[in-house]
């Protein structure tokens, strides 16, 4: 209905501004849950300029909340017009079912020709392996977006930039020459996260032609960047490369992305599908390798420094003596809101403590936390949730101490730290255990065994156990152990024996 259109339109990406939005969605059966979100696959009525419902179904796959707000681009089974409409033979209003195990879906094409009939289709239907990773929603979402005959934030370096069939085409020097476009410039951890994107990226003629694009420091002299590079016919297989440059040291990881070469055509369109790219994920330092709004690869890149201003950029060069072109429909420098969500700072509350003692001075640990450059940890807070009452010597110190207490059963303190940063963020809480061990004492008494260090056993006569086996000092016949492990009123015998193994003598007792 039109409330659902209207959170669509809310939510409206790039490029669809103008687009005027009916008032049905078909076929939301076709619904699934991934992960926090739903998976939708809906048939979608448009209206072009002249309005009215002339206009067939557009099949969309988006993923929405539980309240059907969109948290995802489009992503388009099929591609509009220039008048909003559907190029010939493309397939419509897809629905889908399930029979037996397997899941199909019918369509059905435009027709072919005037007055033509219209085909229809089955296909089976099968998931990608794919993760969305989606961080933000298009509402927070910002950036620069260059397309046909609006490109006026592109720069040229050795390269002519033109403007033809609803392209940005790019003349590539012969002999290696590098041709290079730069655009928007982003500072990334100013924001939770930034991406760039390409829509229809691909060379023009039968040239050679590699290339990469990606946020650089120096488009002509690269020292740290972070990039995606595809080989030339000549030089390597299909696969796009993902470039990680610090100190101006290349390393370079294959990705599962593969290219799409047309064979004996002019046309040689990058990536398989008509939209990629890659996303910096700024708060856990991970890059991600787009095919449309799926990420198809991950990368740490914790060695890059997300405080310097990148400048994105397109690089494209020719192996042989033919000058070249390439083009691109679309391309996106994007980046979303800089919230607690995404730079939050990470408390580290330390590793849980065992065998802890009455008496024993415990020091909790916060110096794993950590705050998302530029800023830096602030104060600390410290709180016990669990087990017997302690007094921490500062509750805002990274590492306070505590006496542990008398207790009469084995238990567990828990404690709870939170992180403030430099720029008032709260983080998560994180927990700690410090593990209480019980302990007693035994004073033993043997009748005229004379002073000196004796092998030692106690046993506790209630559990069959030995909680002492070793060295002991006896003095005016007697001894006191500390055992651990060891209720108060537990009955124990206590065995002394001479270097020899005879025995020195025997008492008994009871834990105190």
């Amino acid at each position: 209905g039109s409330s659902t259109d209207k959170r669509i339109v809310d939510h409206t990406p790039a490029g669809w501004e103008d687009v005027e939005w009916g008032d049905r969605i078909n076929s939301l059966d076709n619904i699934r849950r991934e992960g926090e979100y739903w998976r939708c696959v809906f048939n979608l009525r448009i209206d072009d300029a002249n309005g009215g419902d002339t206009i067939p179904y557009l099949p969309v796959e988006v993923l929405i909340d539980d309240e059907f707000n969109l948290v995802s681009e489009p992503n388009l089974f099929i591609e509009l017009g220039a008048n909003g409409d559907f190029d010939e033979g493309e397939i419509l209003q897809f629905i889908e079912f399930e029979y037996g195990s397997s899941r199909y879906g019918l369509y059905k094409s435009l027709p072919l020709a005037a007055n033509s009939n219209s085909a229809v289709g089955m296909v089976e239907v099968s998931d990608a392996s794919r993760d969305w990773r989606l961080f933000q929603t298009l509402a927070e979402k910002s950036g620069e977006l260059y397309l046909s005959g609006d490109y006026a934030g592109l720069t040229a370096n050795n390269t002519t930039i033109t403007d033809a069939d609803g392209l940005i085409n790019l003349s590539v020097p012969a002999n290696g020459t590098d041709a290079i476009v730069t655009g928007a410039s982003v500072t990334p951890s100013s924001h939770g996260i930034v991406e760039l994107s390409f829509k229809r990226h691909g060379r023009m003629t039968e040239s050679d032609i590699g290339g990469m694009v990606g946020f650089f420091d120096d488009v002509t002299n690269i020292q740290n960047g972070i990039g995606l590079r595809w080989p030339t016919n000549a030089t390597g297989d299909d696969y796009i490369r993902l470039v990680i440059t610090v100190g101006g040291v290349e390393t370079e990881y294959v990705t599962n992305e593969v290219l799409s070469r047309l064979a004996g055509g002019s046309v040689d369109y990058v990536m398989s599908k008509k939209s990629y790219g890659f996303r910096i994920d700024v708060a856990n330092r991970l890059v991600h390798v787009l095919d449309g709004r799926a990420v198809v690869y991950e990368q740490d890149i914790s060695d890059i420094d997300l405080t310097t201003t990148y400048q994105s950029a397109l690089i494209h060069y020719s192996d042989t003596a033919a000058l070249g072109s390439v083009a691109f429909e679309q391309m996106q420098v994007s980046t979303f809101s800089n919230d607690a969500r995404a730079l939050r700072p990470i408390a580290g509350a330390g590793a849980d403590q065992s065998d802890i003692v009455e008496g024993d001075v415990v020091t909790l640990d916060g110096t794993a936390s950590a705050a998302i450059a530029p800023a830096t940890i602030a104060s600390y807070q410290w709180v016990q949730t669990g087990g017997e009452s302690v007094t921490l010597s500062d509750a805002t110190e990274v590492n306070p101490t505590f006496t542990a207490p008398n207790i009469d059963t084995e238990q567990t303190l828990t404690f709870s730290l939170t992180v403030i940063d430099s720029n008032g963020l709260l983080s998560d809480a994180d927990l700690v255990n410090v593990d209480m061990i019980v302990t007693s004492t035994l004073t033993a008494t043997i009748d005229s065994i004379p002073d000196g260090t004796y092998d030692t056993r106690v046993i506790d006569a209630d559990n069959g156990l030995m909680p002492f086996f070793g060295s002991k000092e006896w003095a005016n016949g007697s001894a006191t152990f500390t055992l651990n492990d060891v209720q108060v009123g537990t009955n124990c015998e206590v065995f002394a024996l001479t270097p020899n193994d005879l025995p020195a003598g025997a008492a008994r007792g009871v834990t105190e």
